[in-house]
């Protein structure tokens, strides 16, 4: 597990970090001080070390070796910390890959940032990313990440010269839409194919994010042998493995020792705590509590645990700033870890839109403190995280219990913010009036009275969840028993009538889809079940409604090839190939992923017919 490392002992760190590995550490040299970093940074001592940042989806801390979880599923992980700096209390911002991704590249909190949730949010140009500031310092920039979820309309592209988002490298149809994904050992191809590339003496800044840990499991045979039954560490473990290809990519080239390698997560996976089997409703420990390892040989020469602070994703991108000698952003919520003392009173600021923004439930918001924290919510919650069973005590009196603090911290700082209820411009205004149109504006059912509690819902939620699961094995009739029940028990919840319409789709049950669709678009509209919907209108022949939806969408999402598949067959069954054969080639430019292999079957037959 390594030495628990307080602030006074930092000094030590890096100085026999430096001298008792090398006697001087190339471009640093010998250290006496944390505070001297940034120092020695703008004399250019710090300028010649490339950065690789590894980011693992849906991973806890508590499933690393290296903080102390016994079952061996991160050895290359494990071996970074042996020479590197771990944190041991990280909580990410949300429990959300793209906000989540977009507060580790700007160093600003969620509401600073204005990205709230997945999949229709983008980040705004305007925000300064880590990619930005070392493009500018003269670094090559590559990314290539895992999942749909983070592919380059989304704004994290910012500032690199390489962003692979294919994440559809077999040209096989999507089924997953947001969360298409290719595994780790692709990932890994492409970054090693890019990094081998660069020249020898290239300051190189490399991101890869690996998806693989996130639902569903589905790990190579090879792995779950070796992990009967833990299907989520058989998933980390062979991440590892590919992470650890990297490393030793890197040691062969000789660029190890002038690498400082960043390892964390986006946020962790419930695992049935609170309920919650996956992740995005909560923000208890489980979802939250990430790792973060900074390694490297001549920076550290052995396994440090900081112990005595909260540090939070928010601090990322300062603290890799200061390590090489860049100026900060001046807008950054974060702070640079190792040159910055242990603030006991300190607090992270984390949320969940997810409630609000997906299914009209209360939002989630909280402050989280090093050993206790609040969460705002109809009924809230106020937890000392030191006591066991974690979280499991709500200690919220209101008074004199240091929630009240928390709580009257959390509303000042909010404040400044200005409250997000949905009607906020997160982004620009024409972003703005589109996702206002998604449902983040109030509709007029959630005015019926108080928001639920999450924590009330989750029990429907999982209901939903089980339901879909149940149709995906081919009972559609048991999987519309279920959903029904969770109708008639709520029928205000829009992706519950967005789950009844895909199971009566499945089954073939066209009119009952339709139904349920335009019951869903009504109460949380969003851009696929529009999409559906229009796919449904065009197979019974209502021209004018599908023509409708045709314009939802594209005032939506404009770059959404799926509905310009579906323009395109409704040209085809009217003769029109030529013309089909242009909304097909729009398709596949502006959303290669999600309709890319679809339109390429629709492009071959209208040429066929064409001939």
């Amino acid at each position: 597990m390594g030495r628990a490392l307080s602030w006074a002992s930092l000094v030590g760190l890096l100085t026999l970090g430096c001298g008792e590995s090398s006697g001087s550490t190339p471009g640093l040299g010998t250290v006496a001080d944390p505070a001297q970093i940034v120092t020695l940074g703008e004399h250019g001592r710090a300028r010649d070390y490339d950065v690789l940042l590894v980011t693992l989806d849906t991973v806890r801390a508590d499933h690393l070796g290296c903080y102390g979880y016994p079952h061996g599923t991160t050895p290359h992980i494990d071996d970074l910390a042996r020479t590197g700096v771990t944190f041991s209390d990280v909580t990410a911002p949300a429990p959300l890959t793209l906000p989540s991704h977009a507060t580790m590249m700007t160093g600003r909190s969620l509401p600073s940032h204005g990205v709230r949730n997945n999949g229709t949010f983008r980040l705004a140009a305007e925000q300064v990313t880590l990619a930005e500031r070392l493009r500018d310092a003269g670094y090559m920039t590559g990314a290539f990440v895992g999942s749909f979820v983070l592919d380059g309309r989304y704004g994290l592209d910012q500032g690199f010269a390489s962003y692979d988002d294919d994440t559809n490298p077999d040209g096989e149809p999507a089924e997953s839409g947001l969360y298409h994904e290719r595994n780790a050992r692709h990932v890994t191809d492409v970054a090693l194919k890019w990094l081998r590339r660069q020249a020898d003496d290239a300051r190189l800044f490399t991101w890869v994010h690996y998806f693989d840990a996130h639902r569903p499991f589905e790990a190579p045979a090879s792995h779950r042998g070796r992990h009967p039954g833990r299907a989520y560490d058989a998933e980390i473990a062979f991440v590892d493995e590919q992470l650890g290809r990297l490393v030793e990519w890197l040691r062969s080239s000789g660029r190890l020792e002038r690498t400082l390698v960043v390892v964390t997560a986006d946020h962790g996976e419930g695992l049935g705590e609170h309920g919650e089997q996956s992740h995005s409703l909560f923000i208890y420990e489980s979802t939250l509590h990430v790792p973060l390892v900074l390694s490297c040989p001549t920076l550290f020469d052995r396994d440090w645990v900081v112990d005595d602070r909260v540090a939070g994703l928010v601090d990322l991108a300062p603290t890799v700033l200061s390590l090489l000698g860049l100026p900060q952003e001046d807008a950054a919520d974060g702070r640079p870890l190792l040159s910055s003392p242990p603030d006991p009173g300190r607090a992270i600021y984390i949320e969940s839109m997810v409630p609000l923004l997906n299914y009209g439930w209360a939002p989630l918001t909280g402050l989280r403190r090093h050993g206790d924290k609040y969460i705002h919510a109809p009924d809230p919650e106020y937890y000392r995280l030191d006591e066991r069973p974690l979280e499991q005590r709500n200690r919220w009196g209101g008074t004199a219990d240091g929630g009240a603090a928390l709580a009257d911290a959390l509303l000042a700082r909010t404040g400044r913010w200005g409250e997000f209820d949905g009607s906020e411009e997160p982004l620009d205004p024409d972003v703005a009036a589109a996702l206002a149109a998604l449902g983040y504006v109030r509709s007029s059912y959630r005015s019926e009275g108080p928001l639920k509690n999450p924590r009330d819902m989750i029990g429907v939620w999982n209901a939903i969840s089980q339901a879909e699961m149940i149709s995906q094995r081919g009972d559609h009739a048991g999987a519309l028993s279920s959903i029904r029940r969770v109708v008639q028990k709520d029928p205000l919840d829009g992706r519950a009538w967005h789950a009844m319409a895909l199971i009566h789709r499945r089954a073939e049950q066209w009119p009952q889809a339709e139904q349920a669709l335009l019951r869903s678009v009504e109460l949380t509209p969003n851009v696929d079940a529009y999409v559906l919907l229009a796919q449904l209108q065009l197979q019974r022949g209502a021209l004018d409604a599908f023509e409708g939806t045709v314009d939802t969408v594209r005032d939506l999402d404009p770059g959404n090839g799926e509905i310009e598949i579906a323009v395109g067959d409704r040209l085809a069954l009217q003769g029109r190939f030529a013309e089909a054969l242009c909304a097909f080639q729009r398709a596949l430019a502006s959303d290669p992923v999600r309709a890319g292999p679809m339109a390429r079957q629709k492009i071959a037959a209208a040429e066929q017919r064409l001939r």
